[in-house]
């Protein structure tokens, strides 16, 4: 049961789906920021290096970066944006999901 009172609970469909087309754009946008400065001390390499890795994505060397980057593009995607907006919509987030 979510301990908040959800503000859009009894909001109309379509502000629903432009809500959580925002979710989604936003916390892909933090969730990759945030993995930009997380990946640098986690790889020990300075930003340049970090955006060189990205730009030669089929270079071995920097699979790991990529397979990284790949876990938190997802995370910002599909798995964060989901539980935000059940957060806000629903008062039993469990059911709703």
């Amino acid at each position: 049961m979510n301990a908040i009172n959800p503000i859009f609970e009894k909001a109309n469909p379509y502000l629903k789906l432009v809500l959580f087309i925002s979710i989604v754009v936003v916390s892909f946008i933090i969730c990759m920021v945030l993995g930009f400065f997380i990946a640098i001390p986690l790889f020990n390499i300075n930003f340049s290096e970090l955006l060189n890795a990205l730009a030669q994505s089929t270079n071995p060397e920097y699979t790991s970066i990529i397979k990284y980057f790949q876990a938190v593009s997802q995370l910002g995607l599909f798995i964060v944006p989901v539980f935000l907006f059940t957060l806000l919509v629903s008062k039993n987030t469990k059911e709703y999901l």
